[in-house]
Order: C-alpha cells, then sequence, then structure tokens
C-alpha cells in the first residue's frame, strides 16, 4: 500500500484526520475553575464531533480513513500537533514526508498510520518546510519560497531527489505567483478545485506573471468576509473593558489574536479568555490570515467539501460543474485551521499527469 497525491483534486481515496486533545484530560489540570473546566470540555468534545462528521461525508465519497493518536497520553499541553497533519507532512510520489514535529507527536502520527510505515521520510534537509504552502500538480511540483517559509535551500533539496523521477519543480525566482500571504500558510489564501480552476485571496500575488495566466480565476472578496464576523475578534489580549491582558507565563502582552469561536455565544466568556491566553496561549493562531471559506477539501473533481456557504464561491463552482458540500469545523477561528489543514491526503486515484 504505497502513499501516492499527485494532485489536491483527484479522486479522494485515503486520507489522514487529525485529532485534538482529549476532553477526559481536562480533569487532569489543576487549579482550573468548573466554568473552564465547561466550556474547554465543550471546545474539545465539540472539535472532535465535527471530525466525525467529516470523517463520515469523507466515507461516504469511498475514502478510508486514518487516525493518529495519543496513545496513552492523559495530559493536555502545548499546541495538539496531531490537529493539522497538513502543516508538517506531505506526500511526495510515493514517499510520506514527515517534518519537524517532536518525536512524542512523530510517534503518535506514525502509529495511526502504520499501514505506510515503510514509506515514511523525514529528511534532515526538510526539517522546517512549509508543505501547506506546496502545490502538487501533477509532474509540476510549486514550492512557495517567502520569509519565514520554505526556503531556496529546500527547493534545491527537492529538486534533487524528485526532477530525477520526472518532476519538474518550481520555486524560488523562477515565477511571481506567492501562495501566501505575509502571515499564513499557502493553502489559507490558494486552492485549485480541478484543473484550470483556482479559487485565490489576491489575483495580483497568486496569478500575475505566474504559471497560471490561462486558468479561471474566482478572488474572493475579502472585505465581505470580515464583515461576516472576523471584525468582532478582540486584538492583542485586550478584555472588554480595554485593559490588557498579560501572559502571566512570562509577563508580556503578545501582539497576537485571540482567534475565540463566537458561532456559540457560550464561548464569549471573559474567564474563558483569560484561562486560555494566560495557560494556553500557544494554541491560538491569528485566524485572520487565514480565508477559510477556500481552506477546502477536494473529493474529487466534481465534489469539494467548504466550511460554510459563500454566494460568489458558491457560482464559481457551478459554472465548473463542482457541487459544493458544506462539512462545518465550528472551531476553526479558535484552532486557526480549516479542512485543508486538519487533512493529509496520502492516496488519490489517477496517474501524474502534466496540467501546465
Amino acid at each position: 500500500m504505497k502513499p501516492q497525491a499527485y494532485t489536491e483534486f483527484q479522486p479522494l481515496k485515503q486520507v489522514v484526520v487529525g485529532r485534538s486533545w482529549n476532553s477526559k484530560s481536562v480533569a487532569n489540570l489543576p487549579y482550573i475553575s468548573n466554568n473552564n473546566k465547561r466550556l474547554l470540555t465543550h471546545l474539545l468534545d465539540e472539535t472532535e464531533e465535527d471530525y466525525q462528521k467529516l470523517i463520515n461525508v469523507v466515507e461516504t465519497y469511498g475514502a478510508k480513513v486514518f487516525r493518529p493518536d495519543y496513545g496513552k497520553a492523559d495530559s493536555i499541553y502545548d499546541y495538539p500537533s496531531l490537529m493539522t497533519p497538513r502543516d508538517w507532512s506531505i506526500v511526495f510520489d510515493n514517499d510520506l514526508i514527515i517534518g519537524s514535529i517532536g518525536k512524542a507527536t512523530s510517534r503518535w502520527f506514525a502509529e495511526g498510520v502504520k499501514e505506510h510505515a515503510e514509506y515514511f521520510k523525514r529528511p534532515k534537509e526538510l526539517i522546517g518546510f512549509n508543505p501547506a504552502s506546496i502545490i502538487r500538480l501533477g509532474k509540476d511540483i510549486i514550492v512557495d519560497v517567502q520569509k519565514n517559509s520554505n526556503s531556496q535551500a529546500i527547493v534545491d533539496y527537492i529538486k534533487k531527489i524528485y526532477e530525477p523521477l520526472g518532476y519538474t519543480i518550481h520555486g524560488g525566482k523562477t515565477f511571481n505567483a506567492k501562495f501566501k500571504n505575509p502571515m499564513s500558510h499557502g493553502d489559507a489564501v490558494f486552492a485549485i478545485l480541478k484543473p484550470g480552476v483556482i479559487l485565490t485571496t489576491d489575483s495580483n500575488h497568486m496569478v500575475k506573471d505566474s504559471l497560471f495566466t490561462n486558468w479561471d480565476i474566482h478572488v474572493i472578496e475579502i472585505d465581505k468576509i470580515h464583515e461576516r464576523g472576523w471584525s468582532t475578534f478582540k486584538l492583542n489580549h485586550t478584555r472588554r473593558d480595554g485593559t490588557k491582558i498579560i501572559n502571566l507565563n512570562d509577563g508580556r502582552i503578545h501582539e497576537w489574536a485571540t482567534s475565540f469561536d463566537f458561532e456559540n455565544p457560550k464561548f464569549n466568556n471573559e474567564e474563558f479568555d483569560i484561562f486560555i491566553n494566560t495557560w494556553f496561549n500557544q494554541w491560538l493562531g491569528y485566524s485572520n490570515e487565514s480565508v477559510f471559506d477556500l481552506n477546502c477539501l477536494v473529493l474529487d473533481e466534481s465534489h469539494v467539501l467548504f466550511t460554510n456557504y459563500n454566494k460568489g464561491v458558491w457560482d464559481f463552482c457551478k459554472k465548473h460543474n463542482i457541487e459544493p458540500i458544506i462539512c462545518n469545523f465550528r472551531h476553526r477561528f479558535f484552532w486557526d485551521g480549516g479542512l485543508h489543514c486538519i487533512t493529509l491526503d496520502i492516496e488519490r486515484e489517477g496517474s501524474c499527469e502534466r496540467y501546465l
């Protein structure tokens, strides 16, 4: 059973679906109030509920699902890295590349996909790479090179290993298509739904002088997404009365966003805000960087999973005979991860073709 995923859009056959911490571990946390215990338990349970809904949809369309497993670990600490396997792993050819995650996380991930163990690769040259800003397009692999993302050395290594196998590696100054905004991973701002069909947030950066000049491109209107809810997020750990929340771990006020989920008002709770910012601020991303309307999972060229309805995206999909399917991930703003982030395609049906 070899890993094989040449694109983001060929029919999905095997996929890893992430996993957060088990809510039962909340009971082991010291000095936690009943209010914070209740809300943290809800957060973790609802996250797993949405994973299960995603699994049901994916299996309905014929794909096999793998889950990473924390084993006997019963404590909550650090960011649950198994939530977002796309951020540190990718399939190239028949290799399952694992990037810079800790040894414990690597073991937990490996246990969930042990059927593919013989194809694991963890080259030191790719430690720290950003697979969420790499696009596999058949015989073309496009590596986004930017500050705090993939380096030219990473491009050179991928070229060295995979160009002899028949791939063309694009990266560095080869073209002028940036697949991420200044803060985010590429899959937060760019998605290929099928050959010739692209969702993006910035046509100037994503497409100008690039490899995709003849493709049909839909630019999502970011301002309307902001109006839908992002403007309600609190920045810089500010309480509702305007005072700052200081991180008790190091005494500093962090220039970061508390990406809390406002779809349900029960989480709009100041005590819980302070609790998370004090003890679990490493869990928080900066979700204003991400456009979850395009952080999607393509099941095949006719079916794509999205977290919510967007009229422009729906009209664009209809134009290209794609059925958009809503599979909500309610706490995506808290975790700063969408459907693409929380999955990893291990096998897609089809051969390695040339699309460019």
